[in-house]
């Protein structure tokens, strides 16, 4: 089997209602967004907006994405799995971007294993703000289709291109091991 530095769910894992309701009920409670454990902000790398959507306030919402992400995951890498951090709801303005990066790191973040995105916007509602994926020397943008799932193992480098009009809306969410890449 060849491995695959990305997955897009075939169908659609929220409606556009439902991408909708979570930009309603949550676009309030954006924040600049830093980086890392210390919530550094540093624009030049990360332009964005976020907030945290806790599994208390959202339990169908987790078991719904979480779910789709595991059987995903079963499919294409089998990685060992052991629970998920806190979802979030990101918004990208104008000059929003988020340079080339990996989703692991220090802390609690060296346990991540697998990384998924879902965008809330429709396509139509901005341009830029491509997620762009770089798996060995080739960069690939990922089609975004709002409400799909969009997967990739968290070592994977990874950007979003700047918004140049409108705002962009998603869904954000990591899956972890007990382990390191294991």
């Amino acid at each position: 089997m060849r491995f695959s530095p990305t997955s897009v769910t075939k169908d659609q894992v929220l409606s556009v209602e439902q991408c909708g309701d979570l930009i309603h009920t949550y676009s309030s409670k954006l924040q600049v967004s830093g980086l890392g454990l210390k919530s550094v902000v540093n624009t030049s790398i990360r332009k964005t907006l976020a907030t945290p959507i806790e599994v208390t306030e959202a339990k169908d919402l987790y078991e719904n994405l979480i779910g789709v992400a595991r059987q995903v995951n079963s499919e294409i890498w089998n990685y060992s799995l052991q629970g998920a951090d806190a979802l979030q709801l990101l918004k990208y303005n104008v000059g929003g971007h988020y340079g080339w990066h990996l989703d692991i790191g220090n802390g609690t973040h060296m346990y991540r294993k697998l990384s998924f995105v879902i965008p809330l916007s429709p396509p139509e509602a901005y341009e830029g703000g491509e997620l762009i994926v770089k798996a060995g020397v080739k960069e690939k943008a990922v089609p975004l289709e709002q409400g799909k799932m969009i997967l990739f193992p968290s070592f994977i480098l990874h950007k979003v291109t700047p918004v140049t009009k409108g705002e962009r809306y998603m869904l954000v969410g990591w899956l972890r091991g007990s382990t390191p890449l294991q």
